[in-house]
């Protein structure tokens, strides 16, 4: 009697043991859930944000709005046809060795901050043109000015 009652009561106790398990799992299980849901919805959220902004940024930089902000705070004239230069060589050349910006910076959340370096004299006609395309170029910018290219 002694051994049937040991059996039953070792049943009972792997029965508690197997129920605490099981408890204790689903317990996380629903915890680990909850988790998920919330970072789910603070996903949603930060997409929603991401979708707002761009909308934002794509509203503020229309064209049209751009074009009256610059009418009205910059002191901006198209240019006209004596600005146009006839001498290649006139053209600023930047100092040997000095830092050449990028074409178009990457954002990392701040501005960049570009060196410059003091302005030097022109440099003399580059070697590269030939007096021809020169003379033909100059034509061109006089055909422009007088009112059209033949």
């Amino acid at each position: 009697m002694r051994r049937v009652w040991r059996k039953y009561l070792a049943v009972f106790v792997l029965a508690g043991l197997s129920g605490a398990m099981l408890l204790q799992t689903s317990q996380s299980v629903q915890q680990a859930e909850d988790d998920l849901r919330r970072l789910q919805k603070s996903v949603d959220h930060e997409k929603e944000t991401i979708r707002v902004l761009q909308a934002e940024w794509a509203h503020l930089n229309r064209p049209d709005r751009l074009e009256s902000l610059a009418g009205q705070y910059l002191d901006l004239v198209p240019p006209g046809p004596g600005q146009v230069l006839k001498d290649p060589g006139q053209l600023p050349v930047p100092a040997p060795g000095a830092p050449v910006p990028p074409a178009k910076p990457a954002f990392e959340g701040a501005a960049q901050p570009v060196s410059l370096s003091t302005p030097q004299p022109p440099a003399a006609k580059p070697e590269s043109i030939s007096q021809p395309q020169e003379e033909d170029f100059n034509k061109l910018i006089e055909d422009v000015q007088k009112g059209g290219v033949q």
